[in-house]
């Protein structure tokens, strides 16, 4: 009963241990910004110096609305330019006579939430465009 015991408590104390020595990932953690669906960049660097922090939409009524926080990771500030395309379900281009480009300066470290809403009701997708500047 006593060796039982024993084994019983050192099993625990390395499951402890165990547990002690790995670090679960924190919830939020940036993840490769080039692996996600709604990204694109039309050129430049600009896809391997952000990573995407946190990715949600909803709908607001009838509008399908997002809200994306991108983090730079690079050494230096990056400067680039985004803008929102938004697609039907049947992935025609929505709105394309207005889609501005907004310019955007990260410091190292830094995030920048990217957020949008549909411009119509028809909007069942959007692409995010990224170019360097």
């Amino acid at each position: 009963m006593a060796r039982i015991t024993h084994l019983l408590i050192a099993g625990i104390a390395a499951l402890m241990l165990g547990a002690c020595a790995s670090q679960p990932s924190a919830p939020g953690d940036a993840t490769d910004i080039s692996k996600n669906p709604h990204f694109a960049a039309t050129k430049g660097q600009i896809l391997s110096r952000l990573k995407l922090q946190t990715i949600g939409e909803r709908r607001d009524g009838d509008l399908l609305r997002f809200q994306a926080v991108v983090l730079n990771t690079w050494h230096s500030e990056v400067t680039f330019k985004y803008q929102v395309l938004w697609y039907d379900a049947g992935n025609m281009l929505i709105g394309a006579e207005s889609r501005p480009w907004h310019a955007i300066t990260l410091a190292p470290n830094s995030v920048h939430s990217i957020e949008a809403t549909a411009p119509r009701a028809s909007a069942d997708h959007y692409v995010i465009q990224l170019q360097d500047q």
